[in-house]
């Protein structure tokens, strides 16, 4: 949320500083830009987060899990996963589940 609100604030002080001192030729330009950044701010701040809050989510559904963890779960000892029917075979390091 602070990044959304840094973000927007950063950008409209540039578009601020163009509508001020850009002269007729940027001024409606500007001001189309000034208008788009506080409906973008309106939707992500006040739209947004309240669905986001509504439906449940929160940071560490969105955050993805640490490489070391998914590496310690990939070296365990057994593999399981179900190959092809044509396979007939066990491979010692994988767990034939019930085939």
């Amino acid at each position: 949320m602070s990044r959304t609100i840094i973000t927007h604030g950063s950008t409209q002080l540039m578009v601020s500083s163009m509508l001020v001192f850009g002269g007729e030729t940027l001024h409606y330009f500007a001001l189309a830009l000034t208008i788009g950044i506080l409906f973008g701010i309106y939707s992500s701040v006040l739209v947004a987060s309240p669905i986001v809050m509504w439906l449940g989510v929160s940071r560490e559904d969105l955050v993805k899990p640490e490489k070391k963890a998914v590496a310690e779960t990939l070296s365990g000892s057994h593999w399981s996963f179900s190959p092809p029917s044509s396979i007939s075979c066990c491979i010692s390091t994988v767990t034939c589940n019930g085939w």
